[in-house]
């Protein structure tokens, strides 16, 4: 039994130390400011569906009956507001919990009519865990207050093991739906309802082209070998890298071939990345230092009224953001990104595995 102890306080407080507090404050401000960007998720819409479908089961929402339209606009309006904050690090553990708590209120009735998005999940467990890491500790206003620079692992080792399971449970669903059933191809059924309903992708065609009975089905077992086998590499991290990276590769073939964008879950899939050695390499980490220095409540004060200004002129969060939702230079600059740190960390792991076999053999 000691054995077992040791191993997952091993995992819980040490696999995951190796982000330092400007490698968290890195993440926070790109977390933050992606979404900023790109959309949070919008819950003023659910003023646009019939009250009939309202049918919550077990969350918060089953306790009250459809609360009034202004409810959610306020939601929407607060969580951004709150989400500002966490991008200039004020306040940070507090706005973050609060940012969290506020998207699980909102999210508990907005799946109470059907659909659930385990990406909107992904992002409200990612301030809530991180809340508690010390991501607000440098690059922030708090900093300027505060000497702690205290980094704290388990709440990343937390946040692995919380994606770990969502992907575990997406594969174990497919598993006893029929997935592998050797009659069915399930990838090429779900390819072919995309390209007959016009979501056509960027590379749809000849992806539907170079497949045949063979590849469909070796594709359905990949599929499921990689969301279950999720969960066993949280407890190791350098597989956990490895599955992270063919996540990133997964959600970009995913959106090229098949039009579906889960660019959120990218955006929390980056958090494991070697923000330190990649920031070096290209010459952000300076960038992010100098930037930070003119985080001050005055520009927070600024950026907010902007922000508050921008949602009460009727503008959805989610549809009409600064640069766009759907197919928008914000998505495509999100997998790019995770494409670029994906392909440099590689080439670091190559590189340091050269240079041991090259050590080894002289």
């Amino acid at each position: 039994m000691s054995r077992i102890t040791a191993f997952f306080d091993r995992w819980l407080f040490e696999e995951y130390a190796f982000l330092d507090g400007k490698a968290l404050a890195t993440f926070r401000i790109g977390y933050s400011f992606t979404l900023l960007l790109t959309g949070t998720v919008s819950f003023s819409k659910i003023n646009t569906y019939a009250a009939e479908l309202y049918r919550p089961r077990k969350s918060l929402a089953r306790w009250f009956d459809l609360p009034e339209p202004w409810f959610f606009e306020a939601l929407d309006l607060i969580s951004v507001v709150l989400l500002v904050c966490v991008f200039f690090g004020f306040k940070t553990r507090w706005t973050s919990l609060a940012f969290g708590v506020l998207m699980l209120i909102g999210c508990s009735f907005l799946y109470s009519f059907g659909k659930i998005d385990h990406g909107d999940l992904l992002v409200i467990s990612t301030p809530v865990f991180l809340a508690f890491s010390g991501w607000g500790n440098n690059y922030s206003i708090d900093a300027r207050t505060s000497s702690n620079r205290t980094v704290t692992s388990w709440p990343v080792s937390g946040l692995s093991l919380v994606i770990g399971f969502a992907m575990f449970t997406a594969g174990f669903q497919k598993l006893m739906g029929g997935w592998l059933d050797p009659s069915f191809h399930a990838i090429k059924y779900h390819s072919y309802k995309v390209y007959l309903n016009d979501w056509e992708g960027l590379l749809t065609k000849p992806f539907l082209s170079l497949m045949n009975d063979f590849t469909w089905e070796a594709l359905d077992y990949f599929i499921i070998l990689f969301e279950l086998g999720f969960l066993v590499a949280v407890f190791h991290r350098k597989a956990f890298h490895w599955w992270i990276k063919l996540a990133i590769l997964f959600h970009v073939m995913v959106f090229l071939t098949m039009d579906v964008v889960f660019y959120r879950n990218v955006i929390i899939y980056l958090l494991f990345v070697d923000w330190t050695y990649i920031t070096r390499l290209i010459g952000l980490e300076k960038v992010i230092e100098r930037a930070s220095q003119y985080f001050s409540i005055y520009a927070l004060l600024i950026v907010m009224a902007a922000v508050v200004l921008f949602n009460l002129s009727g503008w959805s969060m989610d549809t009409k953001s600064w640069i766009g939702y759907h197919r928008s230079l914000g998505v495509f600059v999100v997998f790019l990104i995770g494409l670029l740190f994906t392909l440099l960390s590689t080439a670091k792991r190559l590189n340091l595995l050269t240079k041991k076999i090259k050590h080894e053999v002289e």
